[in-house]
């Protein structure tokens, strides 16, 4: 891996970039005083971005996509100090199917289901809490 940024009192500090040995990004952000802030971007080997979101103080926040190596979205959630919180969305193209969960304090908590890619079979619906299967459990092919 190559990269260039710029050391303040040994520690990375300002805009940094990343490449794979192929001469392609790798990944691309900010940092203040060796802890990551703002905006990062990361890619795939093939040039596609692989990660895109935000730091603050070095934590995950806000909103976060992730793609896969062809260019779809496989993953969106969203983060407050580092721990994902609030609606998840993730894309299983092989299985043809989505996941649509809750997150709270970086635990699955209350309902989260799996659909079919066209969302319009339910394969399975799950109760949750602090991350652990609590209340009803429903596994079928039902229309929406």
């Amino acid at each position: 891996m190559k990269a260039i940024g710029k050391y303040k009192d040994n520690k990375e500090h300002g805009r940094w970039t990343y490449w794979f040995l192929t001469n392609k990004k790798q990944s691309e952000g900010s940092y203040d005083m060796g802890v990551p802030i703002g905006e990062w971007i990361n890619w795939h080997k093939n040039g596609r971005i692989y990660a895109k979101g935000s730091y603050n103080k070095g934590l995950k926040s806000e909103d976060w996509i992730t793609w896969d190596s062809l260019g779809r979205k496989v993953r969106e959630e969203t983060y407050v100090k580092g721990k994902r919180t609030g609606k998840s969305l993730e894309w299983n193209y092989d299985k043809n199917e989505m996941t649509i969960g809750s997150w709270e304090n970086d635990k699955l908590n209350g309902v989260t289901e799996w659909w079919t890619l066209d969302q319009k079979y339910r394969t399975l619906r799950v109760e949750l809490k602090d991350g652990v299967r609590h209340g009803l459990y429903r596994s079928v092919f039902s229309k929406w």
